[in-house]
């Protein structure tokens, strides 16, 4: 799984590197925090009658690249590749009415791991630019979802012998940021609501979707666009 998720990242790259020699200086790269809700980890996307107790998923971090060009006034097209990680949380299958996985009531758990790889295109527009700034965005992002599955019995976690699967699906999002434009380069900071299954999942999956707040760094100003 790692291996598909490498490739899919270097080829988003290699595009975005392309894309931003049309215009210079418009590539940011960024990282940041990435607080997930409790599907997310919900790996077989829905419930089953074998009594269990699914860990919540914990927070998560995100690095990732992105590059704007101007399309008109005070709107940006924008397009990016990042990189999700979500620790390890298990799935614990205790006896009937147990409540506490940590206790002998456990009979086996699967730990599981997400990274998300989304591959987003969007819209950014400028709300004001007076060295410090303001904008929005909304986007349509293709994820790429892998997850790391380990069978833990008698404490030991043991890594299941079979091909990682990569599921696919169409999501979204949208944000807040804020700016500094010191003109060779821009601060940025910015907050957005990220949708992972809205086309394409199963029957009965549940909507999965995680909030980022990144941190980064534009070459180039916002006035040069």
């Amino acid at each position: 799984m790692k291996k598909h998720l490498l490739k899919i990242i270097l080829i988003a790259l290699f595009g975005l590197a392309y894309g931003s020699s049309l215009k210079a200086q418009s590539v940011a790269f960024y990282g940041g925090i990435s607080t997930p809700n409790d599907e997310v980890n919900n790996v077989y996307n829905s419930s089953t009658s074998i009594p269990s107790l699914r860990e919540k998923t914990e927070l998560g971090y995100h690095i990732g690249a992105r590059a704007r060009m101007p399309l008109a006034a005070s709107f940006l097209l924008s397009g990016g590749v990042s990189w999700n990680r979500f620790p390890e949380t298990s799935v614990y299958v205790v006896k009937p009415n147990s409540i506490d996985p940590k206790k002998n009531d456990t009979l086996a758990g699967i730990g599981t791991e997400q990274n998300i790889v989304p591959v987003a295109l969007g819209l950014d527009y400028v709300i004001f630019n007076k060295g410090l700034g303001m904008f929005i965005g909304g986007e349509l992002a293709y994820n790429y979802i892998g997850n790391t599955t380990t069978v833990i019995y008698n404490n030991q976690s043991i890594p299941l012998d079979e091909p990682d699967e990569v599921q696919n699906r169409v999501g979204g999002g949208i944000g807040l940021g804020v700016f500094f434009d010191a003109k060779i380069a821009t601060a940025i900071v910015d907050l957005k609501y990220n949708m992972i299954n809205l086309i394409g999942k199963e029957d009965n999956e549940p909507a999965k979707n995680y909030v980022t707040l990144s941190v980064g760094l534009m070459l180039g100003g916002m006035s040069n666009f």
